[in-house]
C-alpha cells in the first residue's frame, strides 16, 4: 500500500493531465500520420484507442521516444505504473537527457515514496534542459513537504519564469494552486489567469480562482468566476456548492442584522444551486415561521 504523503495531491493531479511532448519530424509519413491520430485522441481522453496507435508505432519504430513518453503517460493514467515506468526506462536507455521522461520517472518514484530516486531525476532533467518549469515544480514541491519554504519558492519561481510563455495551461495551474498554498495570493491569482487566458473553460482553474478572490474579501468577483464555470458547465456540482456556500454566508449576515425578508431571497438563492442545502432549508423554515407568528 502506497504511504500517504504531503504532496500525493500534486501528483495526482499532474497525472490527470494531458502534457504532451513536442512531436518529432519522421521521415515515413505513416508513421507521422499515425502519431499526429494519437496525439489528437488522447488530448480527446481516448486513452484506448492512442494507446493502441502508440503501442503500433514502437513496433514499427522501437527507437521512438515521444511515441514511448506518450504511452507511458497513458499508462499511468490508466493506473498501469509498472508498465509506465518501464516504458519511461526505455527511453532513458538511448536517450538518457529526455526530460519528459526524467520528470514523469520522477513522478512515479514520488507516488512510491522513493524520494531519493525522485530528485535525482528532477535534477537530471535540470541538468538536460535548466528551464524545465514540471522539473522545478516538483523539486518545489518536494521542498515544500519537507519544510524547505525558501527552497520551494526559490522552485516555484523558476518554474513560472520557465512556463511564463508555455502554452501548457496545467503548468499556470499546478503552479497557481501551489502559490496559494503558500499564502502568495497575487502570484496564485497571475498563474490562474494565465491558465484560463489559454484554456477560458478550465473548471478547475475557475473554481480556485473563485476561492482566491473569496478568501480576499471579493465576494461579487468569486461569484462572477464562478458562474463563468457554469456557463461551461451547467451541471458542475462544485461550482454550484462553491455559490450556494456564499449565498448561505450572505443569508447568514443578512439575517444576523435583522433583514429577514433579505435573508430569505438569498437562502433560496442558495437552494437554487443545492437544493438539498440543509442550512437553507432549516433557516427557511425558521424564518417562515417567525414571520407567520408576526402575522407577515
Amino acid at each position: 500500500m502506497i504511504r500517504r504523503r504531503p504532496y500525493l495531491i500534486f501528483i495526482a493531479l499532474a497525472a490527470s493531465f494531458v502534457l504532451l511532448a513536442p512531436a518529432p519530424a519522421f521521415a515515413a509519413d505513416n508513421v507521422a500520420d499515425r502519431l499526429v491520430e494519437a496525439a489528437g485522441l488522447h488530448e480527446a481522453g481516448k486513452l484506448d484507442e492512442a494507446a493502441g496507435i502508440f503501442a503500433c508505432v514502437l513496433d514499427d519504430a522501437p527507437d521512438s521516444s515521444y511515441a514511448a513518453c506518450q504511452l507511458g503517460l497513458i499508462r499511468l493514467k490508466q493506473n498501469r505504473r509498472q508498465s509506465a515506468a518501464r516504458l519511461f526506462e526505455k527511453v532513458l536507455e538511448h536517450d538518457p537527457s529526455n526530460g519528459f521522461a526524467l520528470v514523469w520517472s520522477g513522478v512515479l518514484h514520488l507516488d512510491a515514496g522513493e524520494d531519493d530516486a525522485a530528485h535525482d531525476c528532477f535534477v537530471r532533467a535540470l541538468e538536460a534542459e535548466p528551464g524545465d518549469a514540471n522539473a522545478h515544480y516538483f523539486l518545489g514541491v518536494m521542498a515544500a513537504a519537507t519544510g524547505d519554504r525558501a527552497e520551494a519558492l526559490s522552485h516555484f519561481r523558476a518554474a513560472q519564469a520557465a512556463g511564463e510563455h508555455v502554452d501548457d495551461p496545467e503548468i499556470h495551474f499546478r503552479l497557481g494552486r501551489a502559490f496559494m498554498a503558500e499564502d502568495m495570493a497575487a502570484s496564485a491569482r497571475l498563474e490562474f489567469e494565465r491558465c484560463l487566458a489559454i484554456a477560458p473553460g478550465h473548471l478547475d482553474a475557475l473554481d480556485a480562482l473563485g476561492w482566491l478572490y473569496l478568501n480576499e474579501g471579493y465576494v461579487e468577483e468569486a461569484i462572477e468566476t464562478w458562474h463563468r464555470g457554469l456557463d461551461v458547465s451547467p451541471r458542475d456540482a462544485q461550482l454550484r456548492a462553491n455559490l450556494a456556500t456564499v449565498f448561505c454566508r450572505q443569508a447568514l449576515e443578512l439575517q444576523e442584522s435583522g433583514e429577514a425578508g433579505r435573508a430569505i431571497l438569498y437562502w433560496r438563492k442558495a437552494q437554487r444551486f443545492e437544493p438539498n442545502n440543509r442550512a437553507a432549508a432549516f433557516y427557511l423554515r425558521r424564518l417562515k415561521r417567525q414571520q407567520a407568528s408576526l402575522g407577515r
